[in-house]
C-alpha cells in the first residue's frame, strides 16, 4: 500500500479494520480463525474469551496452587521458554496452565475428577475448549508425584507440536 507517496506495510489492525479499509479479517490468516461463539468474537491465539467475574478467583488460584501445581510451576513451567499462564480463565472456565502460543490447557486432575460428575464436567469443559481450537492434556496428581519427567517431556512435545501445527495452519494459503 502506498501512503503519502512511500510504500506503507499495512498493519495487522489495519487490515482489520474496516475503517481503515480492511474487510474486517487480516488476509494472512484463515477465516476459520475468526470465530463468533456465545456472542463474543475473539482473533489470534492469545485473544480467547473469558468471564472477568472469574478473574479474582484465578488469582486467588494462583495464591493457592495445590502442591502438584507447584511443583509442575516451579520445577518446570515458569522457567519454560515458552509463555505459560497460571489459573488462565477462558470463556467461563480456569484452566490449571495456558499456554497461548500453542493454544495449549494443561489441567492436572484430582480425585474429585474421577467421579461421574467430574468425568461429565470434564468431557464438556474440553469439548468447549476443543471448539476455540485449545488442545487438552490431562495428568493425574500421581503422574505427577510419580511420573513427573515423562509428564514434563509430554508437556515439552505437545507444545512444540502445537507450534509447528499452528504455524503450518498460518502459511497454508
Amino acid at each position: 500500500m502506498i501512503v503519502n507517496g512511500k510504500p506503507h506495510r499495512q498493519s495487522i489492525c489495519d487490515a482489520t479494520s474496516p475503517v481503515r479499509g480492511g474487510f474486517g479479517i487480516p488476509q494472512r490468516f484463515p477465516a476459520k480463525w475468526y470465530m463468533l461463539f456465545s456472542g463474543r468474537v475473539f482473533m489470534d491465539i492469545g485473544n480467547l474469551p473469558y468471564d472477568r467475574h472469574l478473574t479474582e478467583r484465578a488469582q486467588a488460584l494462583r495464591r493457592e496452587m495445590t502442591p502438584q501445581e507447584r511443583k509442575l510451576w516451579y520445577q518446570f513451567l515458569r522457567q519454560y521458554p515458552v509463555k505459560v499462564y497460571r489459573q488462565r480463565v477462558i470463556d467461563h472456565f480456569i484452566a490449571d496452565f495456558y499456554c497461548a502460543k500453542a493454544k495449549l490447557v494443561i489441567e492436572l486432575d484430582g480425585s474429585q475428577h474421577y467421579t461421574e460428575q467430574g468425568k461429565c464436567r470434564d468431557a464438556e469443559r474440553t469439548a468447549i475448549l476443543e471448539a476455540y481450537g485449545v488442545q487438552v492434556l490431562r495428568f493425574s496428581n500421581r503422574d505427577i508425584r510419580v511420573h513427573f519427567e515423562g509428564v514434563c517431556m509430554t508437556i515439552h512435545h505437545t507444545v512444540l507440536a502445537r507450534m509447528d501445527e499452528l504455524a503450518d495452519a498460518i502459511t497454508e494459503p
